[in-house]
């Protein structure tokens, strides 16, 4: 007579976009997610969210918050399925929250772009930053803020020849962003003492049409 099988363990899958490959090394970046309270602003397929939950392990929690609903309600249906019981996902604008003063350890952020409050070629603020200052609100003293964005798009410049899309040619697609626009957005308005890390890993570039959601 056989032995039953144990349960096998369960990956949860993104999208399988290339934004997996940036997940793992921002998380690896946190100096201290085990058991930490941890909020993933604009989760969207994942990619940051299941290896923080992994990380943060059974004592910590990974809330990941998504103005997308389609994105939300997949990456739920994921979590559900794989039983991830310390990760949940919410449909929630980060700018206003709910959430009390000062309730998260570490915040993280993936690739979504800050051009609606700051432009890079100027080097200035063109509103007030509601993401950022919602950010400091909700970090503890000492908290630690971790994100990924580019230094270099190489690649933007060789697919503007060929597309002509506005999609291409908006800000979103993060072509003029630069380390000096994100230092001064880390460091402008900050009333709540954090932490960032100024670490910076080269990823290999991947000429592709399609980002998909991360």
């Amino acid at each position: 007579m056989n032995a039953p099988e144990s349960n096998p363990v369960l990956i949860p899958k993104t999208w399988g976009t290339f934004w997996d490959i940036f997940g793992e090394p921002l998380v690896g970046f946190m100096d201290k997610p085990e058991g930490a309270r941890i909020l993933d602003v604009g989760s969207g397929g994942g990619s940051v969210l299941y290896p923080l939950a992994k990380k943060t392990g059974p004592t910590g929690h990974v809330i990941g918050v998504e103005l997308c609903e389609h994105c939300t309600r997949k990456t739920a249906s994921e979590i559900e399925r794989c039983k991830i019981e310390n990760a949940e996902i919410i449909l929630l604008d980060a700018r206003q929250t709910e959430f009390a003063d000062a309730s998260f350890d570490c915040v993280t952020v993936g690739f979504i772009g800050w051009e609606d409050y700051f432009d890079f070629q100027k080097n200035e603020y063109i509103k007030p930053d509601l993401l950022m200052r919602e950010i400091t609100r909700l970090l503890k003293p000492g908290g630690q803020f971790g994100m990924s964005t580019w230094l270099l798009q190489e690649d933007l410049d060789w697919m503007y020849r060929f597309l002509t899309s506005q999609s291409i040619r908006s800000k979103k697609n993060y072509h003029i962003e630069d380390e000096k626009g994100w230092r001064k957005i880390l460091t402008n308005g900050v009333t709540r003492t954090f932490r960032s890390s100024s670490k910076l890993q080269l990823m290999p570039t991947t000429r592709s049409t399609s980002g998909g959601e991360k």
